[in-house]
């Protein structure tokens, strides 16, 4: 008991020697050196000030999934959180900064500061890695907002950290850990859902990078490969299953695609089954081999150069040998000359003119009885 009290003590003492020197709310910026000793989680580390005195530090700005707050489970990512924020300031020289926007200490006592290890901002680091979010306290927007804004949306356009295993949901529990093989297997079949979820989303470079050099070479140039989706309105995996084979993985799926037909501007659905073979690269799965076979739904022309030409409305056709009127030979009717062939009706738009009338007007064409049609 006394030992504890005697570290407390200590720790008090050095974070009161920190915040004698740190600026009030509403004061210019300040920035003292210190040694990150020890990281709690997520963003909060143990920094050791040039005197020797150890205090908390509360990174500014960034929220993270809890993993020692008492009362509170394991929340999904967070050791990773604590990992990243590890490697990257643990043990390691930084310079803490005041934010004159912000308190000096929060409701627990922690120094409120940016910790930087060289041009490092170990904060936006988190963030752009998916392990924390943007926070604002008390709807005060802290100085290095804009930065960290823009980290947070590539990291969640690139579906990084908590945002791909947690669907960014930061505070969710963690799940059961899990045996080696079932992640493995659950992990492989998130990889096939993630590269369709992409591929909706039209973020076609971060698909293809999932895919093998063989199989890069199997679809061609990024360029067609790309143009095959010009059409596609969405893609959704109905069902899939994934199976360990020693080192390789293999997941099938079943799919629906929505596409626009190039002819018609419809929406056609078709149903495909694909056998996906994946491979270990440097820890992460790549696809090696992909098999799809269509088993369902309508037919889609993804170029207008697939659809039916329309043909061409016959024109009446002067039969060869010609002949006057009166004569009637060869297929011309007898009472209309030049030629006019028998056959059907016809009017005056179709035929021009004009014409001499010599017996019955069969087409109408003389409407004032002059003996001249079409004139």
């Amino acid at each position: 008991m006394k030992a504890a009290l005697a570290q407390l003590a200590r720790v008090m003492l050095g974070l009161a020697l920190l915040i004698a020197a740190w600026p009030s709310v509403a004061a210019a910026q300040q920035a003292v050196s210190a040694t990150v000793t020890r990281v709690v989680d997520g963003d909060t580390v143990i920094a050791r000030g040039v005197d020797g005195t150890e205090s908390p530090v509360r990174l500014i700005g960034i929220d993270t999934p809890e993993s020692v707050r008492p009362g509170t489970a394991v929340e999904c990512g967070a050791r990773a959180a604590a990992q990243t924020l590890r490697e990257l300031v643990e043990g390691k020289a930084v310079t803490l900064t005041s934010d004159p926007t912000q308190d000096r200490v929060d409701a627990f006592g922690r120094l409120l500061a940016y910790v930087d290890v060289g041009a490092t901002d170990a904060g936006e680091a988190m963030i752009r890695a998916g392990y924390s979010r943007v926070y604002v306290f008390e709807s005060r927007p802290f100085q290095r907002i804009a930065a960290y804004r823009q980290a947070e949306q590539a990291a969640k356009s690139q579906d990084a950290g908590v945002w791909r295993d947690c669907a960014g949901n930061f505070h969710s529990a963690e799940e059961p850990v899990k045996d080696a093989e079932t992640e493995r297997t659950e992990a492989a079949e998130a990889f096939v859902r993630r590269y369709y979820s992409r591929v909706s989303r039209r973020q076609f470079g971060l698909a293809w990078s999932m895919l093998s050099a063989s199989q890069k070479r199997r679809f061609g140039r990024y360029s067609g490969w790309r143009a095959g989706y010009r059409r596609s309105l969405g893609t959704r995996v109905n069902q899939a299953a994934a199976e360990l084979l020693g080192a390789r993985a293999v997941v099938r799926v079943a799919i629906r695609s929505r596409d626009r037909d190039a002819c018609s501007g419809r929406e056609v659905r078709q149903f495909f089954r694909v056998r996906w073979v994946l491979s270990r690269t440097r820890g992460q799965w790549v696809a090696t081999w992909i098999n799809a076979r269509k088993v369902g739904g309508g037919r889609v022309r993804v170029s207008r150069s697939q659809c039916p030409r329309p043909k061409p409305k016959p024109k009446p056709q002067a039969p060869s040998g010609g002949g006057g009127g009166g004569g009637g030979g060869g297929g011309c009717h007898p009472s209309y000359s030049p030629c006019v062939p028998t056959g059907r009706d016809y009017d005056c738009g179709e035929l021009g003119g004009p014409y001499t009338v010599t017996g019955p007007d069969e087409y109408r064409l003389d409407g004032d009885n002059d003996g001249v049609g079409c004139e």
